[in-house]
Order: structure tokens, then C-alpha cells, then sequence
């Protein structure tokens, strides 16, 4: 959840329920996908995506 509740009107932007701040927020919805090496301990971003609940098939 990227916060935006300083905006006005944007694009993509809903009220969705932000686990940082544990209540629902108006914020863009982002999926991320780390790789993370337990040996050294890194973690490499591999993918995201921006989750818009207007055209996403996702099933609620």
C-alpha cells in the first residue's frame, strides 16, 4: 500500500486497509516479489505489480 491521503483525486487511488497503519486509507495497492538468501541475508526486489481494483481479475 503506497499512502495517499494527502490526495485529492488520483487515479488508481481507493480506500484500502493499510497494515501499517491497521485502518482502512485512501493509497495505491502494490504486490512486490523479493528473493531473499538466508546465508547473506539479502533480499533482490524480482517483480511488482500495482493492483487497480477497477481492472483487476482478481475475485473477492
Amino acid at each position: 500500500m503506497i499512502a495517499k491521503t494527502r490526495s485529492r483525486k488520483i487515479e488508481m487511488v481507493h480506500y484500502q486497509y493499510s497494515g501499517n497503519k491497521h485502518d482502512v486509507i485512501a493509497g495505491i495497492g502494490l504486490v512486490n516479489l523479493l528473493w531473499h538468501d538466508l546465508t547473506s541475508v539479502e533480499s533482490i526486489p524480482i517483480d511488482y505489480r500495482i493492483y487497480d481494483k477497477d481492472t483487476s481479475f482478481a475475485q473477492n
